[in-house]
């Protein structure tokens, strides 16, 4: 699991670039059908398209195993980037 959580920070390091006036999230899809959960990084500028990279397939479809990684991935955040006031969201579909 950890190195799940280091493949989705390696990927995010890469695409994440602080521009003015954008929104960033992480988005994560359940796949039923391949029993899998997928996690994208999403971008939208002011007055742009959204933008959405899919960042990598997670095989392991337990529900507490996905929590424990999304906790393990707000800790291993808040460790990297020392940002004031930043809130962290994950959205589910």
């Amino acid at each position: 699991m950890n190195n799940d959580v280091e493949i989705i920070m390696g990927r995010l390091t890469l695409l994440f670039k602080r521009q003015s006036r954008t929104r960033y999230w992480l988005m994560i899809a359940n796949d039923p059908y391949d029993q899998t959960y997928n996690v994208f990084f999403n971008s939208q500028r002011a007055n742009e398209r959204l933008q959405s990279v899919p960042l990598h397939k997670l095989a392991n479809y337990d529900l507490a195993d996905l929590e424990t990684l999304m906790s393990t991935y707000q800790n291993s955040v808040g460790h990297h980037h020392k940002v004031k006031d930043t809130q962290t969201h994950f959205i589910i579909s």
